[in-house]
């Protein structure tokens, strides 16, 4: 059941529990539509469906006193019983037993925290279960889940932030005008990106674990984006890094089958295509931005793969494996 399904639902459950108008079909309809008019039209053909899904599953009656005739009307025979009072059929129950038998076994997830304050008052119908899923996660957690619904509501809310940030490359925390547009997870860390207001890159990268305090500046004036974040700007990145003007460019490179069987099983990025398998040996390539996030995700392999092409940044990988032997 959608959601406009179901407000068609309360919008009917107050016509046919109301006590002094009485409402025919066509004025069932021309309500419903009253009603949705922000979410467009809904047909006659929808609302009789929903009058019949009403009548099979949530076992209302009509008076039928006021079904005879050549004028027919709908309300209900007990006009104290909405579907808002119904308790729940046997069947529910099981459907929510399997639901949070498979929630109570999951641990680590943060947006299934509300489950723990849940499960106690179902708990004398499902027994004790033992967790057999468990996600990742940091001793962030929890700031990461408090940044993530004020820079939501921020984005959503169009609201300007006064951001107190320390990046890596820092010794002290500094503060920034910040119009939020679009929130990404990426190797189990989030960012924001937006617009610093006072370098006017609207493509500013703001990790979450680097903030330190967050306000609402509220005599500015949010400056929206036209940028399609995930169509255009992410499209051919892995990551969340991209440098001003970068341009894709096609990576070439060779493993061997065996881990190739792993790699494609994951690909690094959704352009990824064999080009060729011979003598055990596989070439690949990606159409994607050269960046860190790329070039980590390619070390991590070692000697497994190398990478043809382009060559400067073959050099740049084989630079840093130079480097590392040279720390041994």
């Amino acid at each position: 059941m959608d959601k406009n399904q179901y407000k068609r639902y309360q919008i009917l459950d107050k016509c046919f529990s109301n006590q002094i108008i009485k409402y025919t079909f066509k004025d069932l309809v021309k309500k419903v539509n009253e009603e949705m008019v922000d979410f467009g039209s809904v047909s006659i053909r929808t609302v009789r469906a929903d009058i019949k899904y009403m009548l099979e599953n949530y076992e209302i009656e009509f008076d039928e006193e006021l079904q005879k005739g050549k004028i027919y009307f709908y309300r209900y025979k007990d006009l104290d019983k909405t579907i808002n009072k119904l308790s729940i059929n046997d069947l529910e129950i099981e459907k929510l037993k399997e639901a949070f038998l498979v929630l109570q076994r999951i641990q680590g997830l943060d947006e299934f925290g509300w489950v723990a304050n849940t499960l106690p008052k179902f708990q004398n119908l499902l027994g004790e279960q033992k967790p057999v899923v468990e996600f990742s996660r940091n001793d962030q957690s929890y700031r990461v889940k408090d940044l993530f619904m004020q820079l939501y509501d921020a984005i959503v809310n169009q609201k300007v932030l006064k951001i107190k940030y320390q990046d890596f490359k820092v010794d002290e925390p500094y503060f920034v005008i910040f119009h939020p547009y679009y929130i990404k997870e990426y190797n189990r860390r989030w960012f924001v990106l937006g617009l610093n207001q006072e370098s006017g890159i609207e493509t500013w990268n703001l990790a979450f674990d680097r903030i330190y305090e967050l306000d609402v500046v509220t005599s500015g004036k949010y400056i929206a984006s036209a940028i399609e974040w995930k169509e255009d700007y992410f499209a051919d990145v892995i990551g969340v890094t991209r440098f001003v003007d970068a341009e894709s460019q096609i990576v070439k490179i060779e493993t061997d089958s065996l881990t190739y069987k792993y790699i494609v099983s994951k690909p690094l990025h959704i352009s990824h295509k064999r080009i060729s398998e011979e003598n055990g040996k596989v070439i690949f390539q990606m159409d994607v931005i050269l960046n860190r996030e790329l070039q980590n995700q390619l070390l991590s392999f070692g000697s497994n793969i190398k990478v043809l092409e382009p060559l400067d940044f073959a050099q740049k990988l084989k630079d840093e494996f130079t480097n590392a032997l040279s720390r041994y």
